[in-house]
């Protein structure tokens, strides 16, 4: 995945969180002249007495994690939490964990590694390769998971992502069309959930693997979760990530 899939998800991530905001009414009735508030001033209380006549203010002791593994695609995932509940398989093979608290993630299998995404989704990688993801439930992208007001997250861990991908012919249009179908999962998923998506759909189509398909591909996962299937097509020409939202996902020659 390049830089800049990270950086126009994270963008278009802003920008949706922005126009959200924007839609609050600025009340107050501006006709009239201001009324001059008199400043308030707070008086510190003193620290309590502990009793043994130090004025050294105690550092809050953190409260206690938990750990709890599990085995994903062949890697031993390691979550650290307040409290953590990792579930039984699904029928689909995800599994639902729920935490509170921070979240610590580590691996006890050489070779493999996890990368913290900005929007707490999080990729399991083997020899560099995405294998797994674990993204939070409901993912919304104008909204960090730990705005949750209990303080604890649901997340989906998953390393199946890609239902099918099928070659057709879109007459009319320019050539071959693949169509590719993520698992429900993945199609609300974080960015770890792109990442895995696009690695499984490279070693299935070698053709997906190239920077103009990688970029159709972020494109629909980004703009259109819900759409049946994202058609990507090697023929059209790459023009960045940017161009290729520019272009809802189906850049042509200029």
């Amino acid at each position: 995945m390049r830089a800049s899939h990270v950086l126009v998800v994270a963008v278009a991530a802003l920008v949706l969180a922005a126009l959200v905001a924007s839609r609050a009414e600025i009340g107050g009735d501006t006709t009239g002249p201001a009324t001059p508030t008199s400043p308030t001033r707070t008086t510190a209380s003193p620290p309590p007495d502990d009793g043994d006549g130090g004025d050294t203010a105690r550092t809050p002791t953190p409260a206690p994690r938990e750990r709890s593994t599990v085995t994903v695609a062949g890697v031993v995932l390691e979550i650290a939490a307040t409290e953590i509940t990792i579930g039984e398989p699904r029928p689909d093979g995800t599994r639902r964990v729920t935490a509170s608290g921070s979240r610590a993630y580590s691996t006890g299998t050489p070779g493999a590694d996890v990368v913290e995404h900005g929007d707490e989704s999080v990729t399991v990688l083997r020899d560099g390769i995405p294998v797994a993801a674990l993204t939070p439930e409901g993912h919304d992208r104008t909204k960090r998971p730990d705005d949750s007001p209990s303080g604890t997250v649901a997340l989906v861990l998953g390393d199946d992502a890609l239902d099918s991908a099928t070659w057709a012919e879109r007459v009319g249009e320019g050539g071959l069309s693949l169509a590719v179908v993520p698992e429900p999962w993945v199609r609300d998923g974080g960015e770890a959930t792109l990442e895995l998506l696009a690695a499984q759909l490279a070693a299935a189509e070698p053709e997906a693997g190239s920077d103009g398909m990688r970029d159709q591909l972020a494109c629909h996962h980004l703009g259109a979760p819900d759409k049946a299937s994202w058609n990507l097509e090697p023929w059209r020409p790459d023009v960045g990530m940017f161009g290729t939202i520019a272009a809802r996902c189906n850049p042509t020659e200029s």
